[in-house]
């Protein structure tokens, strides 16, 4: 039986994928593509032809491509991020595959996150002996291997993440023998 955490999470790998093959898809690539206009109206120094650049190019990234058949691309739909944006969204999702979002990554090759360091919120004992374990990141990690922990986790508990081999993660949880571990949310 399938419990309400893993739909949940299938649901959302589900979306993840979605928006990956819209990103690729030519409606986006249109948008891309006049975006850069867009971008290149800002080296014309002459402040008419400038405007008239911003105005002809806003209006094909509103309105879709003029040559191709790209819908028209609401002005809601484009969404400008930061860099640095990327990165805290990636330390968010630490521990869950992201390689559908590659999208991000515009050439260049994007920051390894594999380790990080957090606090645990709430540590509970499942009837296995297996620990689950919400962090002050918002994530929440279950134990898969029966390792034991000598000194139990709780509210405050110092847990460094890492990555380990075959998409598992070990977490030493106050510099303890580590556990293996998965994100479950």
């Amino acid at each position: 039986m399938m419990t309400k955490g893993r739909a949940l999470l299938g649901l959302g790998m589900v979306a993840v994928l979605c928006f990956g093959a819209m990103a690729a898809s030519p409606a986006a690539t249109s948008a891309t593509a006049a975006l850069q206009k867009v971008i290149a109206c800002h080296g014309i120094a002459n402040g008419q032809e400038r405007l008239a650049c911003y105005d002809g190019a806003v209006t094909e990234l509103l309105a879709g491509s003029q040559t191709g058949p790209a819908p028209a691309v609401a002005a809601e739909d484009v969404i400008v991020i930061s860099r640095e944006q990327v990165r805290t969204a990636r330390r968010q999702a630490f521990g869950f595959d992201l390689s559908a979002l590659s999208v991000f990554d515009r050439g260049e090759k994007p920051e390894v996150i594999d380790r990080i360091a957090t606090t645990v919120t709430r540590a509970n004992q499942t009837g296995s002996g297996r620990w689950i374990l919400e962090m002050e990141n918002g994530s929440t990690w279950e134990q898969t291997d029966d390792e034991r922990v000598w000194k139990n986790p709780s509210r405050g508990s110092r847990a460094d993440i890492r990555k380990a081999s075959m998409g598992s993660y070990f977490i030493n949880l106050d510099s303890q023998r580590a556990i293996r571990a998965r994100r479950v949310r």
